[in-house]
């Protein structure tokens, strides 16, 4: 049974489970030149690089091993020195991807940094990803009507709890069910039984989110993390550190709430203006139109229906 109070790493499998805070960085540029890379005789210790068909020119992506927030400093530093010597430059195709580590974290406190993280997005944006909230590759989770509503689904599921069968809703159990209703091996052939295990099922829809969203949720089924897509690519460290620190700082804070709902309340007793102090994040002028449909999509994670929603009698499906 899958409850507030379940462990990802139980859901998705043990051997994914890393604890602590724990990052993994994909920085994506164009104009790589492998041979002035090469003739450079920079290493790369904390990086492997991978060819991104979907970028043009040299498009290149360099991939982090997992690294403890104390690593960060000096991976980053090595990450500059490979892009000088490399030639590499940021495109408005290309971006910065931050994989945060949520496997070893109780559900609800993944549901706190949801609910947390959409009300705070807004002013994220605003600081990180200023612009980006119209790329097609990062949506802002306060635009996308589909998150809402699976969140919301989602988390009422976790309150009265939510069958496991095994790890995930695996093929075997089809094929075991294949088997009772047809009462024989024949039947059980004819209707494709395959033996082989998936790594996770389908009980909750977070785990088939959207990928191209800024706060990609399906991580969590495939490598126990939040993935954040939203920071454009950079050449500066020193602007990605930033980046990383603030989603360090934002799993830390999260996950010292009691539930989701506990969320809530503190932004209704100290506002925006609290979260973002317990962020650590600027005060820049955002659209209250955006910050709205924040605090109406973090309503419904935290497991409430907005009351424009109610006028709609929106229901559960």
């Amino acid at each position: 049974m899958i409850t507030l109070e379940s462990k990802l790493s139980d859901i998705i499998g043990a051997r994914k489970r890393r604890v602590g805070p724990r990052v993994g960085i994909e920085l994506e540029y164009e104009g790589f030149s492998a041979e002035r890379f090469r003739d450079s005789g920079v290493g790369a210790r904390n990086w492997y690089m991978d060819n991104d068909p979907s970028l043009r020119g040299g498009g290149i992506e360099f991939i982090s091993t997992i690294l403890l927030p104390g690593s960060v400093p000096g991976a980053l530093e090595e990450a500059g020195t490979m892009i000088k010597a490399s030639h590499a430059r940021g495109t408005p195709r290309c971006g910065v991807h931050v994989h945060v580590n949520m496997s070893d974290l109780r559900m609800y406190q993944i549901w706190n940094t949801l609910v947390l993280y959409v009300l705070a997005e807004p002013t994220v944006f605003k600081q990180f990803a200023d612009g980006r909230e119209n790329s097609h590759f990062c949506v802002p989770m306060w635009a996308n009507a589909v998150f809402a509503q699976t969140i919301y689904n989602d988390i009422r599921k976790l309150r009265n709890g939510v069958e496991m069968k095994g790890v995930g809703e695996s093929r075997m159990a089809k094929a075991r069910r294949a088997v009772q209703r047809a009462q024989g091996l024949e039947e059980f052939v004819r209707d494709g039984g395959d033996v082989v295990e998936e790594p996770v099922g389908r009980q909750l829809g977070i785990f088939q989110g959207v990928k191209y969203s800024a706060m990609n949720c399906r991580t969590l089924a495939t490598l126990g993390t939040l993935e954040f897509r939203q920071h454009p690519a950079t050449t500066d460290m020193g602007k990605v550190q930033a980046w990383v620190d603030f989603l360090l700082r934002l799993r830390h804070t999260a996950i010292d709430y009691k539930d989701p709902l506990d969320v809530l309340n503190e932004y209704d007793a100290s506002g925006l203006q609290g979260v973002r102090e317990q962020l650590g994040l600027e005060h820049p002028d955002i659209d209250h139109l955006d910050q709205e449909e924040a605090l109406d999509v973090a309503t419904m994670a935290a497991g409430h229906v907005p009351q424009p929603w109610q006028e709609l009698e929106w229901e559960i499906k």
